[in-house]
């Protein structure tokens, strides 16, 4: 080989291609091509047989070739924790939920937890206050699963009830593994997103037996009404004391099974994503400055008893 191929060679821009590693089989071929560009373009290909024990052979020393066999190998084991379909803008690395959706999952559950003890204790206006932000919540979380990350979009993990018969029978349909919620965790979602509407909802009409503390919006209605809404806020709890526990025991089923469900939740990253997953494609920053301001002055405009 003259020098001239050398010289085209050392400048090279090389591409490699490897399939992904949990889907090689034993004798199975990793194809694996790089091209220069220029004068004196070398071509050359290679192809390496895996074994059983997911060992690769040494490549050939023979010139040129023999010289990018290290760089080869190296290519190799750093792909077996990368995922080649994705590209370096697109790539999640693991990673399933946004900031906004983890802010909004702790916030719920330490305001949840909050407006729970403001009424054992009798501290009405903490209770109506947590209430209300609750609110400015639930509509931001509505709002972001139009606008949001792909994996808090309702588009993407509600699915038809064919995918959750799907998954319990852990068949699924053919269709692109995801990140974030499961079919069947999805319905667990909404279920609590529905009912928490309700909660607040009817918080806003409720009125007390004595009239004397009432939801911002309480007025619109009778003093009847109120009551009838202030029974539906109390049924309401109950039921989401009952999906929370259904909720947790899910964590708790799947951590027995090896899966942290937990964790995600709080560092945005999941390790354990299966192969082939859509990497999480996260919202421009105006989506959620527009969340943000809508929910904040909806909330505010109800705790004022809706003012025109």
């Amino acid at each position: 080989m003259d020098e001239q191929s050398l010289d085209a060679g050392n400048h090279a821009d090389i591409a490699i291609r490897l399939s992904h590693p949990d889907r090689i089989s034993k004798g199975a071929k990793c194809n694996a091509s790089w091209e220069s560009s220029g004068p004196g373009a070398l071509k050359a290909a290679s192809a390496i047989d895996v074994g059983a024990n997911g060992s690769y052979p040494r490549l050939p020393q023979r010139g040129i070739c023999g010289g990018w066999a290290n760089v080869l190998g190296l290519a190799i084991a750093a792909d077996m924790n990368s995922s080649p379909s994705s590209s370096p803008r697109n790539r999640s690395d693991g990673q399933v939920w946004d900031l906004p959706t983890r802010l909004f999952h702790w916030l719920l559950v330490g305001l949840f937890a909050f407006s729970w003890w403001c009424a054992k204790h009798d501290q009405m206006d903490w209770h109506r206050l947590s209430g209300i932000t609750v609110l400015g919540l639930l509509l931001f979380r509505l709002m972001w699963g139009v606008i949001g990350g792909s994996t808090a979009r309702f588009a993407q993990f509600v699915k038809a009830p064919r995918h959750v018969a799907g998954y319990l029978r852990n068949k699924l349909p053919d269709v692109p593994a995801t990140v974030g919620h499961n079919p069947l965790g999805a319905y667990s979602v909404i279920a609590l997103l529905g009912t928490l509407v309700i909660q607040v909802g009817s918080g806003l009409f409720a009125v007390d037996v004595d009239g004397l503390e009432s939801g911002p919006l309480s007025y619109l209605l009778s003093f009847d009404q109120g009551r009838v809404a202030a029974h539906i806020h109390g049924v309401s709890f109950n039921l989401l004391l009952a999906l929370i526990a259904l909720h947790l025991l899910a964590i708790g089923y799947y951590r027995l099974r090896g899966r942290n469900l937990l964790l995600p939740m709080v560092i945005g990253r999941d390790r354990t994503m299966p192969p082939g997953s859509e990497p999480l494609r996260t919202a421009p920053l105006l989506h959620l400055v527009i969340a943000v301001a809508i929910a904040g002055g909806v909330a505010w405009w109800v705790s004022r008893g809706l003012p025109l």
